[in-house]
């Protein structure tokens, strides 16, 4: 992006932020408060996603489809941009074309996107995308959208989702997500289909749950999850396992599976994975679906790993343009990163690689005990083409107790989100220019390098945010707090994550020399590089906390009590935590739990907002989050 254009959109983005406090205040709209971190996927629960800036000016007023005809929705439901109007369905035949028409009246111009959720697996697929298209601004106001249901779609009903977000910097990518808590103002609604005419027997053999790779793999019983996406009931289901092509373990389910049901089923006969090195487990279904896919089998590679033993140092970025930025920008590796690398690991005390000529067996070995990878600005195409190539040896190199860092501000102009995997983490897009401490404690505020301040400025401190399941926010950013009033998110610019035996770390910091104060910015960074370089040999698994499993909560959003299922989970006994969207514990009526597959909970004391829920019994936990609504 050329000077010029920088500070056009900059000053472009400035009035809009103007003119859309002057209009929030015009309508005087009450102060709320809505605590939410991401939207979250549960087994039973689509996702609830959110919109930072409140709705000054109308987005979706009115959508037509058949017999759903709805008009006149000047304001969302919600505080947060989302409103449920499941209760307005219409028929849908398989094989046929229909239109969506949908109007809007935004004033800046917002990217529309449709979904249909044809195999009703509670998610929004690519494939399931009916359209993007421009809504608003100097584009018509109202959007006619053609489609055909898929001969194959299940019947029953399902869900309709229409989202309008505002691009960050654009709309110049025609980007949206059914799910991402976007930080710039829009609105979503959903509706209900019912199909008739399609597919009827269809089983989802989900994830293996029981197996992930790490120190201390042996003797396991693989289990998975089954849900039946149909709208018969299921009887007489045969499942089987087999390693690495060897002998084929097939059981039967007992019981019934009833539509939209989902289990989860462990096999009763073991496999040894004690022995050093990756199985490839393949498991798959026998049953009488009527679609042939690929949602029957799967296959999965797991390792039995070692402890990592070395010392050694690593610092990746990339070569692109001589390893310069343009313009005469300079990166985040030839400035203040190397003086923080040599602060805390002195000169010779590290060594330098980059993404393109790496070579990652070399760097991913037992011989390292960390490493920085840094995609700077205009260097994340090439980071994130490195994970993408890496990612299975990246992860597993964790597991045995590597320390990563993963830091990158996000190009303007690129995709709306960059994959950073463990657990389907993202890097997303925002325009963060303040960003503040989550939790004062932590140990990177504590030292060794000081003073380190609780609040950083700078031109785009941060041009993205962190999202994903079981992060632990350490820096958040604070220009949500623009809006009093608005949905404050605070999502993460710094967060930390547990994998396996190691921890990664995911910032969006920008450059030491673009943020104010400079000292404090720059003692911040070298003390997430001191807190990681803890190289001391973890031999087993053996007293280490099993990686959390996702809770199913229902129903969610709640207005009270909600059920907490923990299949998947072996537990007899547990304590549960409740804690709000900034992490601070809050009190329901809570005891010592015993269960076996689930619980309920009483949360219609607490405000409305978003709260996380944590379970804990010996090493095995489970989390997950609910909206509390009115």
């Amino acid at each position: 992006m050329l000077v010029q254009e920088t500070a056009l959109w900059q000053s472009l983005i400035l009035l809009k932020q103007s003119l859309m406090s002057l209009l929030f205040y015009t309508r005087k709209i009450l102060p709320f408060i809505v605590l939410m971190l991401f939207s979250l996927h549960v087994s039973s629960q689509y996702c609830i996603p959110t919109n930072r800036i409140p709705q000054v000016e109308p987005v979706i007023t009115s959508v037509t489809l058949k017999d759903i005809v709805n008009s006149n929705t000047l304001s969302p439901q919600t505080d947060y941009s989302y409103s449920d109007f499941t209760s307005l369905s219409t028929p849908l035949t398989a094989g046929t074309t229909y239109t969506l028409s949908v109007t809007g009246e935004a004033y800046f111009p917002h990217n529309l996107s449709a979904w249909i959720d044809y195999n009703r697996d509670f998610e929004f697929s690519a494939a399931e995308l009916l359209t993007t298209r421009v809504l608003g601004g100097n584009q018509p106001l109202t959007i006619s959208i053609t489609f055909t249901v898929p001969a194959d779609a299940l019947d029953g009903s399902t869900r309709l989702r229409i989202r309008a977000v505002i691009e960050p910097y654009g709309p110049w990518n025609l980007s949206n997500d059914p799910c991402l808590p976007f930080t710039q103002d829009g609105e979503t609604e959903d509706y209900r289909v019912d199909i008739s005419g399609g597919l009827q027997r269809d089983l989802h053999l989900g994830p293996l749950v029981s197996l992930s790779s790490g120190l201390g793999l042996g003797i396991e019983n693989p289990a998975m999850t089954i849900r039946n996406h149909g709208s018969t009931t299921a009887n007489g289901i045969v499942v089987n396992y087999a390693v690495d092509n060897g002998p084929v373990i097939t059981e039967t389910i007992p019981g019934v599976l009833a539509p939209g049901e989902l289990i989860t089923y462990t096999f009763n006969t073991p496999y040894d994975f004690s022995q050093p090195g990756c199985y490839t487990v393949t498991t798959w279904l026998d049953w009488g679906d009527d679609q042939i896919a690929s949602n029957n089998a799967r296959e999965k590679t797991v390792c039995k790993l070692s402890a990592l033993t070395g010392t050694d140092v690593w610092y990746l970025h990339s070569n692109k343009n001589g390893g310069a930025e343009p313009l005469g920008i300079p990166p985040f590796s030839s400035t203040t990163n190397e003086v923080t690398m040599n602060t805390v690991f002195g000169a010779g005390g590290w060594q330098q690689e980059y993404f393109e000529t790496a070579n990652a067996d070399s760097i991913f070995s037992r011989n390292t005990c960390l490493v920085f990878l840094d995609g700077s600005y205009d260097h994340i195409d090439p980071l994130q083409q490195f994970i993408t190539d890496h990612l299975g040896r990246i992860e597993n190199w964790v597991a045995s107790g590597g320390k990563l860092f993963i830091n990158s501000s996000k190009e303007w102009g690129a995709s709306i989100d960059v994959n950073l995997g463990f657990g389907d983490t993202k890097l997303m897009v925002d325009e963060t220019s303040h960003m503040g401490i989550h939790g004062p404690s932590h140990p990177v505020f504590l030292g060794p390098h000081t003073p380190v301040g609780r609040e950083w400025n700078g031109f785009y401190a941060a041009n993205a945010v962190v999202v994903g399941n079981s992060l632990k926010t350490i820096v958040h950013e604070k220009d949500d707090e623009s809006f009093p009033g608005a949905p404050v998110l605070h999502l993460p610019t710094l967060a930390e994550k547990n994998w396996g035996a190691g921890i990664v770390l995911f910032g969006t910091i920008g450059a030491s020399q673009f943020l104010t104060p400079l000292t404090e910015s720059m003692n911040l960074r070298a003390n997430i590089l001191a807190y990681l370089h803890d190289c001391s040999v973890v031999s087993s698994q053996s007293d280490l906390p099993a990686p959390e499993s996702v809770l199913s909560i229902f129903p969610n959003p709640a207005t009270g009590s909600v059920t907490v299922s923990l299949q998947g989970m072996s537990m007899s006994e547990g304590m549960i935590t409740v804690y709000d969207a900034m992490g601070r514990p809050v009190e329901v009526e809570k005891a010592n739990i015993f269960f076996n597959e689930g619980f309920t909970i009483d949360l219609s004391g607490l405000p409305k907002g978003m709260y996380y829920l944590r379970v804990s019994g010996g090493k095995v936990a489970g989390a997950g989050t609910v909206l509390l609504i009115d």
